[in-house]
Parts: C-alpha cells; sequence; structure tokens
C-alpha cells in the first residue's frame, strides 16, 4: 500500500473524526480547549474579546504524562519525577516510569521491542525531544497542528517547536521539540497543566495554494478605494452609535461558526463543507 498517496478531495470527510489513543499509562486523558483557557483568560478578555476566546477553544489539549522536573546547565539535561525520586543524568533517553516492562507486558510480540522513550536528548544544547505519550488518528485528508496552549501561560524557561503531522497516515507517538532556555531555573512539567495544543486541518489548508493566495492591494491608505473605506469606517464606529450594537462582532462570529457546524451536519456525504474556494 502507498501511504504517500494522499486521498483525492472527493474522499475528504467533512471533520476530522479525531481518536486518541493513550501510550503510557495512568496519563490525564486529553480535554477539549476551553474559551476561558482552563481559567487562566483574563476577565475582560473572556467576556469580551471573541477573537481570543474562539482561537482559545479551536483543539484539544494534551498533557505531560508525569510530572517531571529537568535542568540544564549548560552542557547536560538532568531529570527527576515530580515525587522527589532521585536526579537522572539524560545522556541519551530516559523512559517513562515502570516501562518498557508495561508495554511488553500488553503488546504482541512482534511490537513489544517497539516501544518509545519519555525524553530524549539531542544534541543540540538545552535541546529535547519530549513524548506525550498519545497516538492521534485523523480521518483521511486531515492532520493535526502541535503548538503550545493557545493564550494559557507556561512559565516554565521553554521553547516548544510546533509542527504538523499528517495523523491520518501516520500512527506514532505524538512528541514536540522543546529547548531549555535558562541554566538557573528548573522546568517543572505538572501532568494536571497542558503543555500541547492539537488543532485538526485538512491537508489542503496548508498547501502553497492557500498561502500563496495573497494580494497586496494597496501600500498606503491613500490607494484605498471607496469600498474599502466604506468597509473601515463600517467596522469602526463607535459602538455608542446607533447603528451599532455592543457584542454585535461576537453575536456574528458564533452565528456565523453555528451556521457551518449546521452545513457540516447536513451534508449527506460530507465532501462539499470542506472544498477549498
Amino acid at each position: 500500500m502507498n501511504t504517500d498517496a494522499r486521498p483525492r478531495m472527493a474522499d475528504i470527510s467533512p471533520t476530522p473524526d479525531l481518536r486518541l489513543y493513550h501510550v503510557f499509562p495512568s496519563s490525564r486523558a486529553p480535554r477539549r480547549a476551553k474559551p476561558d483557557a482552563l481559567g487562566t483568560l483574563p476577565t475582560r478578555a473572556f467576556r469580551y474579546c471573541e477573537a481570543v476566546r474562539t482561537a482559545s477553544t479551536f483543539g484539544t489539549y494534551l498533557f505531560p504524562p508525569v510530572d517531571l522536573v529537568l535542568q540544564w546547565d549548560g552542557q547536560r539535561v538532568f531529570a527527576s519525577w515530580g515525587d522527589g525520586g532521585a536526579t537522572m543524568v539524560i545522556d541519551d533517553t530516559l523512559d517513562f516510569p515502570n516501562y518498557p516492562n508495561e508495554w511488553t507486558a500488553v503488546a504482541p510480540d512482534d511490537a513489544g521491542p517497539m516501544y518509545v522513550p519519555h525524553v530524549t536528548a539531542f544534541p543540540e544544547p538545552g535541546m529535547l525531544q519530549y513524548n506525550l505519550g498519545v497516538m492521534v488518528k485523523t480521518a483521511p485528508g486531515w492532520g493535526v497542528m502541535i503548538r503550545r496552549p493557545v493564550n494559557f501561560p507556561i512559565n516554565e524557561p521553554i521553547d516548544i517547536m510546533e509542527g504538523f503531522v499528517d495523523t491520518d497516515r501516520w500512527s506514532g507517538s505524538i512528541f514536540v521539540a522543546m529547548r531549555i532556555t535558562k541554566t538557573d531555573q528548573p522546568v517543572v512539567l505538572h501532568k494536571n497543566r497542558p503543555i500541547v495544543q492539537i488543532q485538526p486541518m485538512p491537508h489542503w489548508l496548508l498547501g502553497d495554494a492557500v498561502s500563496d493566495d495573497m494580494t497586496i492591494e494597496a501600500e498606503n491608505p491613500s490607494q484605498w478605494s471607496e469600498e474599502v473605506w466604506t468597509l473601515w469606517k463600517e467596522t469602526l464606529t463607535p459602538a455608542s452609535n446607533d447603528r451599532r450594537v455592543p457584542g454585535d462582532y461576537a453575536r456574528a462570529a458564533r452565528k456565523t461558526r453555528a451556521e457551518a457546524d449546521r452545513s457540516v451536519a447536513a451534508c449527506p456525504m460530507g465532501h462539499g463543507a470542506l472544498r477549498p474556494p
């Protein structure tokens, strides 16, 4: 079977059919992202900024599978479990606690050697591959964007590199590359605080045809057409004006998303809803 073959547009599902499988036992279950970013969003942003709420709620949180403390001394990375266990040096890999014994106890014989480490040290200073212990599967034509949790504060001194995975054909455990940025402060990863947000997207949305579909219509306002000026004035009209009602944007945005949900649900074959324009 050719696993590199992309599904035809007619075969793309209207929804991602996101399915998650735990690889590490006893991990916290993934959770749908919330508009209040798990209560961390400022009240004013939550109440009045629909753009922030919309971005925050798009996707699913993935959590660290176990409490882990990392410390970089500029050359090596040290690790200890959050229960106060012994400090270990990550020269190569660090396995999940009681793993791979638990893996080999349940895996088929030919999959026994295929366990994955929890943390892998990269040759670059302070760089690690961090495995979240969750396999993600999506419908044909869909993948997931892997990124920092949207609008959720991660106060640890780490950079998390974002990526997009074709989870309709790649069936491994989700991981991220992270860089520790300070040597004088430990990185504390709590299993009750999300470390990653995955966002399902159809493949065509990331294609060059979409990203290249851009035109610079005017380099300064003196080149704006009357139509553009009209749009600007309609958007920036003060809310106190009789033609504007506070919360108009939020209501219109929610109505648009609700109509999109209904159109997907009503489509018998489902394929038209996600065709690119």
